[in-house]
């Protein structure tokens, strides 16, 4: 299994997320881990969704996107 804290480069993944969609669109991540996919769609100005079913992880990722 991998380890959720471990992450990409923040400017790779705002790059593929601006490739692929549009300005005002929505991230939806069904898996967010550490929530890379969602700091990145919030620093360009995308809307997000994360999934996360693992509580410890998901207060880290609120506390990430304050």
């Amino acid at each position: 299994m991998s380890n959720p804290e471990e992450t990409k480069p923040l400017h790779f993944i705002e790059e593929i997320i601006e490739d692929c969609t549009a300005a005002g669109g929505i991230i939806l991540d069904p898996f967010a881990g550490s929530g890379p996919h969602l700091h990145a769609a919030k620093n360009i100005g995308r809307r997000y969704v994360g999934i996360e079913r693992d509580a410890e992880i998901h207060s880290k990722i609120i506390e990430r996107l304050k």
